[in-house]
């Protein structure tokens, strides 16, 4: 195992030798202990002398550029010597004072040179003269920042992409984490995060397939302080799933994907020691928590069970008895945690000007401890206004830096919308508990680009790029501004871009997306068409493409970091294919409408509410009354036959159901879409925007939609305007699909029903230019050649090539316009070849992959 330097140790060692003198009391220890009879117990935290100095140690590193594994080893090596030099001669006193009574427990750590101690009043008392005590203060109680609830946050839907089927939270898209997830291709694989929460529900369907205990041993991921769930992570309050949620949240199902996460790829590791009531007065589960992050697996030279990112949502409890606010001795134990690797974030409080708790009251330096203020990002554009109760500062504790500055960054806080114990969402949820985590996801993404960046280096790019707000610089209102993902991400990576603008011919194209063949990374043309793309060194090709128009893809695009390559588009207009249009002003032809036996079918023509006409389908009373109970009420479409390509279909609609008081993610009433491909099952479908809530069953309650269907998206509750919905159907090109509107209500509480109009449908011709067939390679020895011939009709064809049979095919080795071609011989290692046909503007599928040893 590598341990610090020699050299460096020994300075170290130097500086960190502390001179015998009598223990410090902590100020609000002395109030308590004057309250106290001679034989009262009291919970204290005593620290011991350290020989190494952990801050000094941790500034060295950086200054060194050491990796994260040498980091590791060489701060807890340090700790751990720190305790071996004088906690073992007071561990055997604690014994012997336990033997006499006057000690009734203990517990030692390494992550600071300390020792939680429930002793008698006396033997406190004896301590202060003691030269080898440095400070002994008030065991302490953390307490939750409970969040503030809304009362229609949750009725806020998400954003949906069309392009890929995900559905994005406003406040990630406005700090820049979606963009970072999409053109940069960063979303926090290999990446672990952690929380110091309430714990997590470990089965949340955004989550569960990436708690790292799935492939680890659980003891390594889920620190169970509270006793009840100790090899699966629990939360019984709701608080860690939603932080959890809105770091690292996303669910996949099928062909859809709800992102609620910043860094979507990272596992994650938890412990649940907040508002839990749990810890003995001689232990404490904060303190043990940080020593469990430094080396959850108790190994040193092992890494990938490290956090590069804890997010903290608690401050410690004002009301305690001794409580001082400006201690910050046994804040060492987070910054050691911190000196180790992961990068710690802290949720600033819910006190607005009262100020900060501690510990996110602090101003140890410039980058510990680092709280995160809360600001409103629901309308999407800058500038954010500050949140009501988002604590601010100064700091009236004596900075170690020269100001008192306080937040030192702020993020998306109100009425945020994340992940929930029992699989479902809710966005009326606002805090500064929902700021902090978007910056610990923003954190997991920088550790991506930059695996061996510190905190120190990854503090300084968030303050650097931040988005500045308020008074010009740092203030006590923002810190340095709005944290800014994309900006922060770039500040530590090694990367080149390309860009450019892509038209029609005429006219800027936005809502284009270049898309990177060989991989995830893509971006969206702005109103004035143009676009960038981050990446590594390396050559590239790019797709562009938007719905209506054919796409196109440039290759061989060389990237070098530093440099921007501009890379021009021109797309060519599809033409439009309208295959339905109904707003039910001539009786509906080839509409049906029925119900399962046993069940309510409220669908009929209605006069009461239109978006254009006098017509639209309502699903509820003829009259001006409300739907029946018991409705399992099914509007289905005629066939439409032989679908087009890029296929959109919209509709516009109103609906008051009733919902969910108890779980606001929910309704007991709604309407859904349901399609069947080639007559085949109905399957429910998603449209965008996407469902505001979600079908809730409670037994015995009569409602259709039991057994398979409970949490699936409906609408429901109150949409009160006609709104627009758009179903992708582009997957189902060339095939006949039906649409059915299904309303479902249980046995009470109704209300006035769900109205459909304008339905329509709209995608574009496409000349699919046939994919080349039965390529074959011949080596022609007279001309040292090799000969290439394939079956196929197009304009013209290209012959590709690629190191593996997998791709990418960026290489073109030929051109032409006939069904052979032949190149000279190369020297090379294993080939692949493939041809692709193309008509100018469309490309085919490429042939089936040949192989070829050029040695």
């Amino acid at each position: 195992m590598k341990t610090c330097s020699k050299y460096l140790l020994l300075a170290l060692c130097l500086i960190g030798t502390t001179a015998l003198y009598a223990a410090e009391f902590a100020p609000g220890l002395d109030d308590e202990l004057a309250l106290r009879k001679s034989d009262e117990f009291l919970s204290t935290i005593i620290i011991l002398p350290s020989a190494i100095d952990i801050r000094t140690l941790d500034f060295a590193l950086h200054t060194r550029k050491a990796t994260l594994a040498e980091r590791h080893q060489e701060v807890i090596a340090a700790l751990k010597y720190n305790a071996a030099q004088n906690q073992p001669a007071f561990l055997a006193e604690l014994d012997m004072q336990n033997e006499l009574g006057t000690v009734k427990g203990y517990t030692s750590y390494w992550i600071d040179n300390l020792v939680v101690v429930y002793a008698q009043k006396s033997y406190i008392e004896s301590l202060r003269e003691r030269g080898d005590i440095e400070y002994v203060t008030l065991n302490f109680k953390p307490e939750l920042f409970e969040p503030i609830r809304s009362e229609n946050g949750s009725v806020r839907p998400p954003r949906r992409n069309p392009l890929d089927n995900e559905t994005t939270t406003p406040d990630q898209d406005a700090i820049g984490t979606t963009r970072v997830n999409r053109e940069l291709g960063i979303t926090g694989q290999g990446v672990l995060v952690a929380n110091c929460d309430t714990g997590v529900d470990g089965n949340h369907p955004a989550l569960a397939s990436r708690w790292r205990g799935l492939t680890a041993p659980a003891a390594e991921c889920w620190r169970d302080a509270l006793g009840s769930a100790p090899n699966f992570p629990s939360d019984g309050n709701g608080h860690g799933t939603h932080v959890m949620g809105t770091i690292t949240g996303r669910a996949i199902s099928g062909n859809d994907t709800n992102t609620v996460g910043g860094a979507p790829n990272a596992l994650w590791i938890a412990t649940n020691s907040i508002n839990q009531g749990t810890g003995t007065n001689f232990d404490n589960d904060i303190i043990a928590d940080y020593q469990w992050f430094a080396d959850p697996d108790g190994d040193p030279g092992s890494l990938d069970d490290v956090p590069d990112a804890i997010q903290n949502s608690w401050g410690v409890n004002q009301n305690f008895s001794g409580y001082t606010q400006c201690d910050t001795r046994w804040n060492t134990f987070i910054l050691n945690c911190e000196a180790v690797g992961p990068v710690i974030s802290w949720s600033a409080g819910n006190e607005g000007s009262s100020g900060h708790r501690t510990p996110a009251i602090h101003s140890i330096n410039a980058y510990q401890i680092f709280s995160v203020g809360a600001v409103d990002a629901q309308d999407g554009l800058p500038p954010y206004p500050i949140a009501s109760f988002s604590s601010l500062g100064p700091t009236p504790c004596v900075p170690a830096v020269p100001d008192n500055f306080k937040p030192e960054i702020s993020a998306p806080g109100v009425n945020v919308y994340s992940s929930v114990p029992g699989g479902g969402y809710d966005g009326s949820y606002s805090g500064t508990s929902m700021a902090g985590p978007h910056v610990a996801g923003v954190v997991a993404l920088m550790r991506e680009a930059c695996p061996n960046c510190d905190h120190i280096t990854i503090k300084e790019a968030i303050m650097q790029t931040a988005l500045d707000q308020g008074p010009a610089g740092q203030d006590n209102t923002y810190g340095y501004g709005v944290i800014q993902a994309y900006e922060a991400v770039l500040a530590v990576s090694n990367l080149g871009r390309i860009g450019g603008v892509v038209t029609d011919g005429a006219n800027p194209l936005s809502g284009v997306r270049a898309k990177i063949l060989s991989g995830p990374n893509f971006a969206m043309t702005d109103a004035n068409g143009q676009y960038y793309l981050a990446l590594a060194s390396g050559t590239y090709d790019v797709e562009f493409f938007k719905i209506g128009f054919a796409p196109d893809t440039v290759f061989d695009i060389n990237v070098t970091v530093g440099d921007t390559v501009i890379v021009n588009a021109q797309l060519t207009a599809l033409t439009p294919v309208n295959f339905i249009s109904e707003s039910f002003e001539a009786g509906a032809p080839g509409w049906t409408h029925d119900a399962p036996a046993s069940w309510v079918d409220n669908w009929h023509i209605s006069t009461e509410r239109a978006n254009t006409g006098a017509n639209s389908y309502k699903c509820g009373d003829t009259g001006t009354g409300n739907y029946a109970n018991l409705c399992d009420s099914r509007l289905t479409s005629p066939v439409m036959t032989n679908l087009p390509a890029y296929a959109q279909l919209s509709f516009v609609t109103q609906i008051t159901s009733e919902t969910s008081t108890a779980y606001p993610d929910s309704a007991y009433d709604g309407g859904m879409v349901e399609i069947s491909v080639d007559g085949g099952a109905w399957t429910h479908v998603t449209p965008t925007p996407s469902y505001n809530k979600a079908f809730r069953y409670s037994a015995g309650g009569g409602n259709p939609y039991s057994g398979p269907v409970p949490g699936v998206g409906c609408l429901a509750g109150s949409i009160a305007t006609w709104t627009q919905y758009t179903l992708d159907l582009s997957a189902y090109e060339g095939q006949d699909v039906q649409l059915r509107f299904r309303f479902g209500s249980d046995a009470g509480a109704n209300q006035e029903g769900w109205y459909v109009d304008d339905v329509t449908g709209v995608g574009y011709s496409n000349s699919v230019v046939s994919a080349p067939t039965s390529l074959t390679i011949v080596y022609d020895a007279d001309n040292n050649e090799l000969d290439f011939a394939w079956e196929g009709t197009a304009p013209m064809f290209r012959l590709l090539s690629s190191e593996t049979f997998d791709g990418p095919y960026a290489t073109i080795e030929a051109t032409t316009a006939s069904n052979s071609v032949s190149i000279p011989v190369s020297v090379y290692d294993q080939r692949y070849f493939v041809v692709v046909a193309t008509d100018g503007t469309l490309m085919s599928a490429p042939s089936r992959p040949i192989g070829l040893n050029g040695r």
